[in-house]
């Protein structure tokens, strides 16, 4: 792979290849809803004139270009990153990519009966999909936690923090639309990266 110049380009395109993905998967899971709504939309039904076909290519087109350019992030930076963002990385992505891949998986093998021909076998791998997918999160949160510990949030003073306030500034949308509109507007931002180093981050 050619060197990767750490710049303003660099930085705007990483953005916009993750960011997509931010965007399209709840427009599509919308567009999914209403499909099936009027009745062109069936889980598991591959075939051409169903609206599942089509959501599946681009959600699964999106996910993949919003992998790689995380995987291109981490591999230009890889050097001034703590060893742990790896973990973090993969605990959130394995959880996501995977349970993608199960359903698509699923879907095949509905389609070739293997859950039965009868009109209970698409209910059968639903359960079994839903029992599959609880186990695996009981696993997976186990290693979110231990990747996500708040041990490096902890402060040694304590401090009074509003419940209430904390929650109305985690379901506040506003920062993503803007940083959204900077990362895809024709004007772009103009970040200073020579006043930036990785030791101030840490600190």
């Amino acid at each position: 792979m050619r060197p990767i110049y750490l710049g303003e380009g660099f930085y705007r395109s990483v953005k916009q290849g993750v960011l997509q993905f931010v965007i399209l998967k709840p427009l599509i899971s919308l567009i999914a809803l209403f499909l099936y709504g009027w009745g062109m939309y069936e889980e598991g039904n591959f075939h051409y004139k169903n609206g599942y076909l089509y959501c599946s290519i681009i959600s699964n087109i999106s996910v993949s270009v919003s992998l790689y350019y995380l995987v291109l992030l981490y591999s230009a930076t890889s050097k001034e990153l703590d060893r742990s963002i790896i973990y973090k990385f993969l605990s959130i992505k394995s959880l996501i990519f995977f349970s993608f891949w199960q359903s698509c998986l699923f879907a095949i093998f509905l389609n070739l009966n293997y859950f039965g021909e009868d009109k209970d076998a698409y209910l059968e791998s639903v359960k079994t999909q839903n029992f599959l997918i609880t186990l695996e999160l009981g696993v997976g949160s186990y290693f979110i936690c231990q990747a996500f510990t708040y041990r490096e949030f902890a402060t040694k003073q304590k401090k009074n923090y509003n419940i209430i306030k904390s929650v109305g500034d985690m379901l506040n949308m506003k920062d993503i639309i803007e940083d959204a509109h900077s990362t895809f507007a024709e004007t772009k931002a103009k970040y200073n990266f020579g006043d930036y180093s990785w030791e101030d981050h840490i600190k």
